[in-house]
């Protein structure tokens, strides 16, 4: 259930203020956040970035990853001294899932309704919805090939191709495909859209008929030779995945009506908000930055989006946000509309009366508490942990937060891996325990780092070099063997 994550991964994170005006330290310089009564001090905070022996790069970002990382562990640490398993914010922990399964369950209902072709040979001729199958040889340029190399390859490859046909294509890929994963499968691709195709054969890919081969396609790998595979060939694997485009397509059409029937838009700080998220989750889950509008009130937050990005399979979720910053506007804008359509839905759904099964509710408490003592028991806090030597809750507090403090700074060592708690539990500490920040003590906390690292760097820099026989590089003399005591 829980990722391991280095502290350092977040070098692209950026900062926001995210305290409230009204927090009695959002403009203080001496804490930087407080949760729980308990202060993190911009001088604390500066000696464990400037002592880091790990590498972490001085940044607001990284910061914001150090902060969050203390509220985190320091209010579940709270909740296991006062033997508090978040059950009070369970609910607020798995609605997120609950919610993605009952907008599933209605986009299930309104399919029912739609009409749906059949996958057949004139759809695979056709390349309805843009769908292909195909195989390749690839003739592999060398790392840094020079004009002469790539001119050598091309001639293997036009002699190859004067050779191949479809009949024959499978047994010439084995043997002379240079890739090996596919060159195993006879060269064969898969099936999939013509937007997922390297740009250099699309044009290519689109112009053969069914069983046929092109002619020598370059891209920035090499040569390929292409052939677009039978429908007899390809039926088996064309059928679930025109199915499953044609659902996605229907599924688009629906979002599209409903989107307009509701008034969907962004709003002027839709696209700059959602990159800032995509940059800092961290401080998301508590931005109620306005980026859609609908239905003449309706709002989606940042916090909202990010809850939807949450739920999304790790590989997919790590995909969205170090994608965000970086893809066009247009883009950002479509992924927002799209995952603001999932809000739309989900009002929607509640109007239908959908509802998930008790069985899969069931489910989801049980991976939750289990979360929670696992991560009470990795961090050393567990009640049973604490009780052997803090009898009072009073006690168990400090003794908690003893341990979560020096958690910390072996994390910041190097002797530790530093983890992040799993997104629900942070949901339920978020809904429970408020983290107040300051983002002038941040600041201040980073300048006291800079200063100590500054320090440091000097002081290495003026040291001279060891001779090579000195005693600071002289392997020391083996010690003498101990003669054994006289009885």
């Amino acid at each position: 259930m829980r990722t391991p994550l280095l502290i350092t991964i977040a070098a692209t994170v950026a900062l926001c203020a995210c305290a409230d005006a009204k927090d009695p330290i959002s403009d203080t310089q001496a804490v930087v956040a407080r949760t729980v009564s308990l202060d993190l001090t911009a001088d604390r905070l500066g000696n464990l970035l400037g002592d880091a022996k790990i590498k972490v790069e001085l940044t607001p970002q990284n910061s914001v990853l150090t902060v969050n990382m203390w509220s985190n562990y320091h209010r579940l640490a709270y909740a296991a001294a006062h033997s508090d398993t978040l059950d009070s914010h369970l609910t607020v922990a798995v609605a997120p899932t609950l919610n993605s399964e009952r907008v599933g369950k209605y986009l299930q209902e309104l399919r029912r309704s739609m009409k749906h072709d059949t996958a057949t040979q004139a759809a695979y001729d056709s390349a309805s919805h843009g769908l292909f199958a195909v195989r390749h040889i690839l003739f592999a340029f060398p790392d840094k090939a020079t004009p002469s190399q790539r001119d050598s390859v091309r001639e293997v490859a036009r002699r190859t191709l004067m050779k191949v046909t479809a009949r024959n294509f499978v047994e010439m890929a084995r043997t002379y495909s240079a890739d090996k994963q596919t060159a195993a499968k006879g060269g064969y691709l898969g099936v999939f859209p013509r937007q997922a195709m390297n740009p250099s054969v699309i044009s290519v890919v689109a112009s053969l008929a069914p069983d046929s081969v092109s002619r020598l396609v370059e891209t920035q790998f090499g040569f390929d030779i292409i052939q677009r595979l039978s429908w007899a060939d390809a039926r088996a694997q064309f059928v679930p995945a025109y199915s499953q485009v044609q659902m996605l397509s229907n599924d688009s059409l629906t979002s599209e009506r409903i989107a307009k029937e509701v008034g969907l838009e962004l709003t002027d700080r839709g696209i700059a908000a959602s990159r800032d998220v995509a940059l800092n989750p961290a401080m998301g889950r508590r931005d109620s930055t306005v980026i859609a509008t609908y239905n003449k009130g309706g709002q989606f937050t940042v916090a909202e989006l990010l809850s939807w990005v949450n739920i999304m399979p790790p590989a997919q979720r790590a995909q969205v946000l170090n994608g965000m910053p970086l893809v066009p506007d247009s883009m950002v804008a479509s992924f927002v509309r799209n995952l603001a359509m999932r809000s739309v839905l989900l009002r929607a759904a509640d109007s239908a009366k959908i509802d998930v099964s008790p069985t899969l509710k069931a489910e989801l408490r049980t991976e939750f508490r289990k979360g929670v003592l696992q991560a009470w028991r990795e961090l050393g806090v567990a009640p049973d942990q604490l009780a052997d030597s803090a009898r009072t809750v009073a006690e168990r507090e400090q003794l908690a937060a003893k341990r979560i403090d020096r958690i910390i700074e072996r994390g910041l060592s190097g002797s530790l891996q530093l983890t992040p708690l799993p997104l629900p539990i942070e949901a339920a500490l978020d809904a429970k325990y408020a983290v107040m920040e300051s983002t002038p003590a941040l600041r201040r906390a980073l300048e006291i780092a800079q200063e100590k690292k500054r320090v440091a760097d000097s002081v290495t820099a003026a040291l001279p070099d060891a001779p090579v026989d000195s005693p600071a590089t002289k392997k020391p003399a083996a010690p003498a063997a101990r003669k054994p005591a006289k009885k």
